[in-house]
């Protein structure tokens, strides 16, 4: 995961070269049109700030445009010249593009569900170090040392962006929340008042909310983890998924 992180402070953190390069070597290339299920994926127009619908064209290209996430990832240049980021800035549950693919039942998966603030309330201060509170599996050694090299990275950018060397602002910086902590707040903050707005006006017949709080924005690693709780998330609802479908639903264990 480290290794994708290609540093770059115009524009964002991560220029995102090395990850659109890993899409294009461990996926097809292939097309919105050769794929067996409709699929299309958000992004916004920083120019604008409209959402776009992406549903054509190569899906490397609309994956690196819709995880361009503001200061972390640099924004995707489209050919035609446009600049996109996340999509999740304008539309985070995209019920309504669902819709307009003419879709009968909306199933959603709301992944904010209880992000708001869990930077600031899932960790205290050790030292330099940050430690979660809340309880994790064991880790295997090739998931610590990801884990380990992420953390140094990303405590070695935020002490770049600081004076907490200095001997008068080192008792502030004890207790003043670190650079990325505070763009992943912000950042939940807004996604999490969007979704709702749009859901009021918009909802989904069904929202399946996996609780995934605990899991930390680059922890990729974590995969596993958070695939079996979409899988239990998904089993309590399968009543809900059997009256809204009509049909005898099993999930496997």
């Amino acid at each position: 995961m480290v290794s994708l992180l290609d540093v770059k402070f115009s524009g964002g953190l991560i220029e995102g070269r090395k990850v659109f390069q890993f899409f294009e070597d461990n996926m097809p290339d292939l097309t919105f049109e050769q794929l067996d299920k409709s699929f299309a994926a958000v992004a916004t127009d920083l120019e604008t700030g409209r959402e776009i619908w992406l549903q054509h064209g190569h899906l490397a290209e609309a994956i690196r445009s819709s995880i361009s996430l503001p200061g972390l990832f640099t924004p995707y240049r489209t050919s035609s010249g446009r600049y996109l980021v996340d999509g999740g800035l304008v539309n985070p549950v995209p019920v309504s593009l669902c819709r307009a693919m003419g879709a009968d039942v909306v199933i959603a998966v709301n992944l904010n569900t209880e992000i708001v603030g869990k930077h600031m309330r899932g960790a205290r201060r050790v030292g330099d170090e940050f430690t979660e509170q809340s309880t994790k599996p064991p880790e295997s050694e090739d998931q610590k040392q990801i884990r380990l090299a992420e953390s140094d990275f990303f405590k070695k950018v935020s002490q770049m962006f600081s004076d907490s060397g200095s001997k008068d602002t080192a008792s502030a910086a004890d207790t003043t929340p670190g650079m990325m902590e505070v763009v992943a707040t912000s950042l939940n903050i807004m996604q999490d008042r969007i979704t709702r707005s749009r859901m009021a006006g918009d909802p989904a017949d069904l929202v399946l909310s996996p609780r995934l709080v605990h899991i930390g924005l680059m922890e990729f690693y974590r995969a596993e983890e958070a695939i079996a709780e979409g899988e239990k998330t998904v089993r309590l609802a399968e009543r809900q998924l059997q009256n809204l479908l009509g049909e005898d639903i099993r999930v496997s264990q």
